[in-house]
C-alpha cells in the first residue's frame, strides 16, 4: 500500500482516537516503576533496525524489549534478535484476531511501559491506548515540546533525528551513530540498490542518472564487480537498469543480477561480504550501517540528517543542493510538492560531482587496505 492510501486512511481514525487519548487520562492509572518495555512498529524494516541499534548501543536489556509488528517482519526481527509478537495482515479476521490477543497479552503484563514508534499514526495511537489502560505509554507527535498527558507521554520529533527520538523515548538522551569497528574483506565487490519500497518510490534515485553513475565507476575501477539487489518486485527495475549499462557500455562480465534470488539471510550476507554498498534511502542504507559496511547513501526527498546519519569514515552521505529538500519531513509531508512532483533534488545531481565525492571518499580507505582503488 502506498504512502498517500496509508496516509487517507489513518486520517480518517484521527477523531477515534482524539476521544480515546483524552478518555484515558480520566481512567484510573497507577504510577509504578517499570521493567519492560513493548514497542508498536508495524511499518518500516530501516525503522526496525534503528530500534534494534539503538537497543545495543545504549546499554538496553533486550530481554526486557518485545516488538509488536506485522508477521512479514518476522525475518527481520530473528535477525536482530529481538522478542515480538506478530501480527498477521494476509487477511482481516488473522488481523483481528492477533491484534486483541496482543492486547490481552500486555494487560496480564504488571510492570510494562508501551511505545508507540509509528510515529503519530492514528491507527497506531488507539492500539497505544488500548494497551495501555492502567499502564504508561509513551508515542511521538510533530510539536515543538514534549508532553505529558495523564500518564501518556509524548517525545517531540522536531529538530531531533530519529536516532535520537528512539533513544530518548528508551530514557538515553543521546546516542551516537558510528561504526568505528569496520573490517576489509576485500572482495572488491560494491552492492548496489536501485530499489526503494512501495511506500515511498519517490525515495528512488532516477535509473539514468544511477545507471550514468555507475558507467562512470566501472570505468575509473576495473577490478569492481556490482552486485544488484533487489526483491522480486523489484526484478523488473533492476532489468531495466542492466539495459541501461549495457547500452552504455558496461562489461556485462562486472555485473551479477541478484534481484529476487535472495532470502534476507542471504541479502544481509551480502551486505557483510562486500566492499561498498551504493543506495538510495531505502532498506540496505540501514542494514549496511547497522552491520558496519561501508556506504555510499544517495539522498533526494529524505534526508540522512534527519535520520542520524552522518558523513563518516563508514558512510558518505550524497545530499542534493536543493532548498526544498527534503520535503519528506514526517509520514505526513507532501512529498515533492514544490517541485510539482519531478524531483528535481534527484534530476540535478551533478555525476561527476557524485564519483568525485566517492573517489574522495575511498582515498583514505584504500590506504587502510579496504578496497582497491586501482
Amino acid at each position: 500500500m502506498g504512502h498517500s492510501t496509508l496516509i487517507f486512511a489513518d486520517k480518517l481514525l484521527k477523531p477515534f482516537y482524539f476521544i480515546m487519548k483524552w478518555l484515558k487520562c480520566i481512567w484510573p492509572k497507577k504510577t509504578v516503576e517499570t521493567d519492560e518495555f513493548v514497542v508498536i512498529k508495524f511499518f518500516g524494516l530501516g525503522s526496525l533496525t534503528r530500534i534494534a541499534y539503538v537497543i545495543e548501543n545504549t546499554g538496553i536489556d533486550e530481554n526486557k524489549v518485545t516488538i509488536i509488528t506485522l508477521k512479514s517482519n518476522r525475518p527481520i526481527i530473528e535477525h536482530l534478535k529481538i522478542n515480538a509478537i506478530y501480527i498477521r495482515s494476509s487477511n482481516p479476521f488473522y488481523f483481528a484476531a492477533d491484534y486483541f490477543k496482543a492486547i490481552f497479552h500486555v494487560w496480564k503484563k504488571k510492570r510494562v511501559h508501551v511505545f508507540d514508534m509509528e510515529r503519530s499514526s492514528n491507527f497506531s495511537g488507539i492500539f497505544r491506548v488500548l494497551l495501555a489502560i492502567r499502564k504508561p505509554s509513551t508515542g511521538f507527535f510533530f510539536k515543538s515540546e514534549n508532553k505529558t498527558l495523564g500518564n501518556q507521554h509524548f517525545i517531540s520529533l522536531v529538530n531531533k533525528t530519529a536516532m535520537a527520538s528512539i533513544a530518548e523515548m528508551f530514557g538515553e538522551k543521546e546516542i551516537e551513530i558510528t561504526k568505528a569497528d569496520l573490517v576489509s574483506v576485500q572482495t572488491n565487490q560494491v552492492l548496489i540498490n536501485v530499489n526503494a519500497g512501495a511506500y515511498l518510490p519517490e525515495r528512488m534515485f532516477p535509473l539514468h542518472k544511477y545507471a550514468e553513475l555507475v558507467m562512470k565507476l566501472h570505468d575509473s575501477y576495473a577490478n569492481w564487480t556490482f552486485l544488484l539487489t533487489g526483491a522480486k518486485a523489484e526484478i523488473d527495475r533492476v532489468a531495466e537498469f542492466i539495459q541501461l549499462l549495457e547500452e552504455g557500455g558496461v562489461n556485462l562480465e562486472k555485473i551479477q543480477n541478484l534481484a529476487g534470488q535472495q532470502n534476507l539471510e542471504e541479502f544481509l550476507a551480502t551486505i557483510k561480504g562486500v566492499d561498498l554498498v551504493i543506495t538510495n534511502d531505502s532498506g540496505p542504507i540501514h542494514f549496511a550501517n547497522y552491520v558496519g559496511s561501508k556506504t555510499v547513501g544517495i539522498w533526494g526527498p529524505t534526508a540522512a540528517n534527519i535520520v542520524g546519519y552522518s558523513n563518516s569514515s563508514t558512510m558518505l552521505n550524497l545530499m542534493p543542493d536543493e532548498a526544498c529538500s527534503p520535503c519528506f519531513i514526517n509520514p505526513k509531508s507532501k512529498v515533492a510538492k514544490a517541485c510539482g512532483g519531478q524531483l528535481t533534488c534527484f534530476h540535478n545531481y551533478d555525476v561527476d560531482n557524485m564519483l568525485s565525492k566517492i573517489k574522495e571518499f575511498l582515498e583514505a580507505s584504500s590506504k587502510n587496505g579496504i578496497i582497491d582503488s586501482e
